[in-house]
């Protein structure tokens, strides 16, 4: 069974094996040119020549398709660049159609219809080469078919991912955890403890006994690693990435270096009780050395979610001087919420309230 050539990556390759086919074909190899550069009119030819034993000028349209455009060659495509062809100097006497598009009865037959019309006005022969015809030739020429098999084995092959916590994870669960307290209201005690902390408005909190000259920690702040890699085999340099929050939360950000920025450009994009949401959310990681093959950056980032079950979007877009991609990362969210009571005193019968529970950030002392 005939094994079917891999297309070109874009229409750049795909010009330049038009070139090296055609002129293997005509066997003109020091003759046959590209048609100025891009962005130049070129009245619908992208390689021209005078083939061996020929007097006048052929030309090739080439038209990448499928794969890297996701569309097909239209009677519309057609007929603008015959149009086009027809303003060509000198005059043309062969008008090529080469496309990576695979054969399509109905375009093959408006070609031949656009063929035998265009000569009957005296004007140059149309020809169409889809992607199954252009492979025959690549098979029939040795030398163009090591050409374009050697170019695909050592063509520079770049990828970039970027992981959450472990290698492959593409999501991370968080378990931050809450207080869920409630105050009640009581008058005041006569009797005092100095080991229990009481706060200015009278509070009594248990779980702040015996904190002094302890150290404050937060546990519904929460620690994941971001973990970018080269997972390509060229090395990819002036390059940054760009991120983007989708979903609310009270922080998100380098979390032991307050708000100065750390050595990957990441700096605090919510601080607490802002619950910042998506388009605000942005923050930048650019390095100022390659990124080699298989070789991968990491950095840790905290962040303090709101107290509910939901999850927050980590969109990520690589920018570099030849490449670029994008991708996500998803990250849950489950909190454990404790219930804690609170006794609040009071100096008279009449400051007494009703209870109040609200839920909040889960403080210890160590």
């Amino acid at each position: 069974m005939k094994k079917q050539l891999p297309k070109p990556e874009n229409w750049q390759d795909f010009e330049s094996l038009c070139k090296k086919l055609w002129s293997a074909v005509w066997e003109v190899p020091n003759k046959i040119k590209k048609n100025g550069r891009a962005g130049q009119i070129q009245h619908g030819v992208d390689v021209y020549a005078i083939p061996k034993n020929e007097k006048n000028y052929w030309g090739i349209q080439c038209k990448g398709k499928d794969e890297y455009t996701k569309s097909k060659l239209t009677k519309k495509e057609i007929d603008l660049e015959i149009e086009k062809a027809k303003k060509f100097t000198p005059k043309l006497d062969v008008f090529i159609f080469a496309t990576t598009s695979n054969k399509d009865s109905q375009i093959e037959e408006y070609i031949r219809i656009k063929d035998v019309e265009n000569k009957a006005k005296n004007s140059f022969e149309i020809l169409l080469f889809c992607w199954e015809d252009i492979v025959d030739l690549i098979e029939e020429n040795r030398d163009v078919y090591n050409f374009y098999m050697h170019s695909n084995k050592y063509k520079s092959d770049y990828n970039f991912e970027v992981f959450v916590s472990e290698l492959e994870n593409k999501e991370v669960l968080l378990e931050p955890e809450f207080y869920r307290t409630t105050i009640n209201y009581k008058l005041k005690s006569h009797s005092y403890n100095p080991r229990i902390g009481r706060s200015s408005n009278g509070i009594l909190d248990l779980t702040t006994f015996g904190s002094f000259n302890k150290k404050k920690i937060s546990l519904s702040y929460c620690q994941f690693r971001l973990i970018l890699i080269n997972t390509g085999n060229t090395a990819i340099d002036n390059w940054k990435v760009n991120f983007k929050l989708e979903g609310e939360c009270d922080f998100f950000g380098n979390y032991n270096k307050g708000n100065k920025r750390n050595d990957y450009g990441i700096s605090n994009i919510a601080s607490p009780g802002s619950q910042k949401s998506y388009d605000e959310l942005c923050f930048s990681k650019k390095a100022l050395i390659p990124l080699i093959q298989k070789d991968n950056i990491d950095f840790n980032l905290w962040v303090l979610p709101l107290p509910k079950e939901c999850s927050i979007v980590l969109h990520w877009e690589i920018l570099a001087r030849d490449f670029n991609k994008k991708g996500r990362l998803k990250i849950n969210i489950q909190p454990k919420i404790e219930p804690r009571i609170l006794v609040s005193e009071v100096e008279y019968q009449y400051d007494i309230k009703e209870s109040k529970t609200k839920i909040e950030e889960k403080v210890i002392y160590k």
